[in-house]
């Protein structure tokens, strides 16, 4: 994924507002905010890169099996 800054989106379109979470502490407030706003709201969440569950590996696994095929054909 392209390190873009997502949150920035509604800066750039002039309207709405985004939220950078870094923190699982800031995802309950950002979530709340977002919710109570008429607005659009853009909520970025930071991941470290191994915080994966089982479920999405095993669906990367599906995909990348996909693109080596098609590599192939």
């Amino acid at each position: 994924v392209a390190p873009w800054k997502y949150h920035k989106i509604p800066e750039i379109i002039g309207s709405g507002k985004g939220y950078l979470v870094q923190k699982d502490t800031e995802l309950a407030s950002a979530l709340k905010e977002a919710y109570d706003s008429p607005e659009l709201s853009i909520i970025e969440v930071i991941l470290d890169q191994h915080d994966i569950s089982p479920q999405l590996r095993r669906l990367c696994s599906i995909f990348s099996q996909g693109v080596k095929q098609n590599k192939q054909n």
